[in-house]
């Protein structure tokens, strides 16, 4: 497991902290860990910290599409919001905005940071 969590309680925001390699088992992981938790708890803002994250393999558009398929799969309520904190790695950077436009185009609320404080505001603002 290449990846931890943080609940911010006072602005009920999921943080996942992805750090190093991470396998497509992994992301699958974080996204059933981040389910569950919302589940129990009634949270549909998640904050993934990607600025540490590394795709583990050569196929990872097509994880990214994967996964996005997944979501669909899972029926991840479309009434979540996440914001996803990039790494300066362009390809990784690539990979993430390939997943966006995937899970954007299923209906879904995600959108991509350089800033992790723009990320938050995204999140606590219900305007956006």
């Amino acid at each position: 497991m290449n990846w931890t969590t943080y609940f911010d309680e006072e602005n009920r925001i999921l943080e996942v902290i992805f750090v190093g390699d991470s396998t497509l088992n992994d992301l699958i992981e974080a996204v059933r860990y981040s389910l569950d938790f919302s589940q129990k708890n009634g949270v549909n803002l998640y904050l993934a910290d990607c600025r540490a994250y590394l795709p583990h393999d050569s196929n990872s558009i097509f994880n990214s599409y994967f996964l996005g398929k997944f979501y669909e799969e899972i029926v991840v309520d479309r009434n979540f919001r996440e914001a996803i904190i990039i790494p300066s790695d362009r390809t990784t950077v690539d990979t993430l905005s390939f997943f966006e436009t995937v899970v954007q185009n299923r209906g879904f609320s995600v959108r991509l940071f350089k800033d992790i404080n723009m990320g938050r505001e995204w999140l606590l603002d219900s305007t956006k």
